[in-house]
């Protein structure tokens, strides 16, 4: 039986010893994360005393009861209730699909282990498991007959929304605790979930609430507009602002949210159901996603079972109103929903509860493993356009963790001391935010300070290297003399991805710049100058550069691919740099070039040349001495 251990810092006092068997059923793994930091808790199920389960309609009913009834007697539980479920619920749905999996399933659990979000580092997928080439379970034409169907409905008066979806297939080449460690990792949302139901497992990696009870308070928080994230901090808010003044993911968004304020309005007491955060713009690592929040202050008597049947299914992942979109759904979808659409979560012995929305779930039978995805149909959506979005929903499986640590370095001079702290401070606490790391700033002073003391140079290199969790490490290095008043670069064409975050933030994940510097250093060159496959120049791997034309200084703008250097920022910020986009046709006729940086300030270019060894571009101080030394030779 695999298991695997770590050790577990709740208060950052203590540390235990905690082990996950991941292969025993069972065994659950829940995270109850903030969109804001990714600070939260985790909850972690083993040894379970026993089962809940409905494997028919007739058995739902019977299965909620249950759920009240161990929550008296001092019982956790945690695991799934699907989508199919639902049907029977309320206004029972007669469903034409046979479900392949339990409609309710869920461990029964003496007691949880909560700790950290962050303490808990799932580092054990296997790099050689690979999953296959995902197929959808429907053709490109039979997708867009379904859209057209429901649109008309839409134009029939029967529903204004229907969420409509399909199923990625594929194979799991791996232990499917390694697929979800994966994932964890490279898409760190608010509700990961790992749950091993026996015969088969499911992997969540949901960012949406559905129901959170606290004492005689009900929450949830539907989800509808997305956005992609930009690769900048200024691209990324200038996505966010659009997504929030969006009309028609507005328009979407509203339309669930008084769909969650009729069901939480069932069970709550008059005048009880308030909307806060109407519209919301939250962050996560490849998207930003519309929310908002609907609380209810529940009525006395109000068990489990009773808000379930109220509310279940999700609004979100139905349609409005949601019974008729529900009989849509039946009728158009071609196989049934099982869990995805339902919820994942826990049942506190107290009453309360936590379930997420069950979308971007797996489920995993031996290694054949299925993935809804799906989008809100309205009046004015485009067959084509849903089709290639829910093609794209996909590609978030084949995303592999990326191991790194947020980086700035900075010059220290004795008796001065960190010279441009506070603009290293503001751009490293910039790319935290972008990535939803936590950063302490008083705690990055004091271990500033504590290398402080240490350094016994005049002037030293020093390495500021924070970790996902905050955790801040200083190097520092005596400065050498480094290049003379002049040096050559090493001018390299690579097709660099502008879309790539990490070409916007300093970090250690730099191997590609760390290869190029390596060569160019062996051709006896001081940085490489980068230009794409237009010809427009970028960067280089250790600086910025500045050209001077026509008595103007000029720098590539930030959208070619540039890392907002310190010292490019300063001068920009004094008015003696301006930004352009700069091509090779510049470079040949620039009268002066620079490279620049925060730790040696700005350097004078002497000459450019490319691979082969020929000269691009040399300064005419250069040019005139290469003269005088060709005259003397003959």
């Amino acid at each position: 039986m695999k298991t695997w251990s770590f050790c577990m810092f709740a208060d950052g006092s203590s540390a235990s010893q905690l082990h996950i068997p991941f292969d025993s059923s069972g065994a659950i793994v829940l995270d109850d994360r903030s969109p804001v930091d990714g600070s939260g808790r985790t909850f972690i199920f083993t040894d379970p005393r026993g089962f809940v389960a409905a494997h028919s309609p007739e058995e739902v009913h019977n299965a909620l009861c249950e759920i009240d009834a161990l929550q008296r007697r001092g019982f956790y539980l945690a695991g799934y209730i699907s989508y199919d479920a639902g049907l029977v619920l309320d206004k029972p749905v007669i469903s034409r699909h046979k479900c392949d999996v339990p409609l309710v399933w869920l461990g029964v659990y003496d007691s949880a282990a909560e700790i950290d979000c962050r303490s808990l580092n799932l580092d054990f997928w296997d790099p050689a498991a690979f999953i296959s080439e995902p197929r959808l379970n429907v053709s490109e034409i039979d997708y867009i007959r379904s859209v057209e169907a429901i649109k008309n409905y839409i134009g029939a008066g029967d529903v204004y929304q229907v969420n409509y979806t399909c199923r990625l297939l594929f194979e799991n080449k791996g232990k499917p605790s390694g697929l979800f460690a994966r994932l964890r990792r490279a898409h760190p949302v608010c509700h990961c979930a790992f749950i091993n139901a026996g015969d088969f497992q499911v992997i969540s990696l949901s960012p949406e609430l559905f129901l959170r009870r606290c004492g005689n308070v009900i929450i949830s928080r539907p989800m509808k507009g997305t956005a992609r994230r930009g690769a900048s901090s200024i691209e990324d808010e200038r996505l966010a602002e659009h997504l929030s003044l969006d009309e028609k993911n507005r328009a979407e968004n509203l339309m669930i949210v008084d769909l969650m304020r009729n069901d939480i309005g069932r069970i709550s007491v008059y005048g009880g159901v308030c909307v806060d955060d109407l519209f919301r713009v939250e962050k996560y690592r490849s998207v930003f996603q519309m929310t908002s929040e609907v609380s209810g202050i529940i009525r006395d008597g109000m068990q489990t079972s009773d808000i379930l049947k109220a509310s279940f299914p999700p609004g979100s992942v139905t349609g409005a109103p949601k019974i008729r979109a529900v009989e849509i759904i039946d009728e158009i979808e071609s196989n049934s929903r099982g869990v995805y659409c339902g919820c994942v979560g826990m049942f506190k012995p107290d009453g309360d509860f936590l379930l997420s929305v069950a979308i971007r779930t797996i489920v995993q039978m031996g290694r054949k493993c299925e993935m809804g995805v799906g989008s809100g149909i309205v009046a004015d959506s485009e067959p084509s356009a849903e089709f290639q979005e829910v093609m794209l929903k996909g590609e978030f499986l084949r995303a592999e963790p990326v191991d790194f640590q947020l980086l700035e370095t900075m010059l220290y001079r004795a008796g001065e001391g960190y010279v441009l702290l506070d603009e290293h401070l503001a751009r490293i606490k910039r790319s935290a935010d972008y990535f939803g790391w936590r950063f302490d700033k008083e705690r990055v002073i004091d271990a500033l300070d504590g290398a402080s003391h240490e350094i016994n140079c005049e002037s030293a290199r020093v390495r500021l290297l924070v970790s996902e969790g905050g955790e801040p490490v200083v190097e520092w290095s005596a400065l050498d003399a480094g290049a003379d008043l002049s040096v050559k670069l090493l001018l390299m064409r690579r097709r660099l991805d502008r879309n790539n975050a990490f070409l916007y933030h300093k970090t250690t994940n730099r191997s590609i710049y760390d290869e190029d510097l390596n060569t160019a250093r062996s051709r006896g060159c001081f940085d490489v100058l980068y230009f794409d496959g237009c010809g427009e120049i970028s960067e280089c791997a250790a600086s910025n550069v500045i050209l001077e034309i026509d008595g103007k200084r000029f720098t590539p703008p930030i959208g070619a691919g540039v890392l907002p250097g310190i010292w490019r920022d300063k001068e920009i910020a004094a008015g003696r740099l301006f930004e352009r986009a700069i091509t090779l046709e510049d470079l040949r006729s620039a009268e002066r070039v620079f490279i620049c940086n925060s730790v040696r300030g700005e350097i004078e270019v002497r000459a450019v040349e490319d691979l082969n060894g020929e000269i691009v571009w040399r300064s005419a101080e250069f040019k005139q001495v290469c003269k005088i030394a060709h005259t003397e030779e003959t």
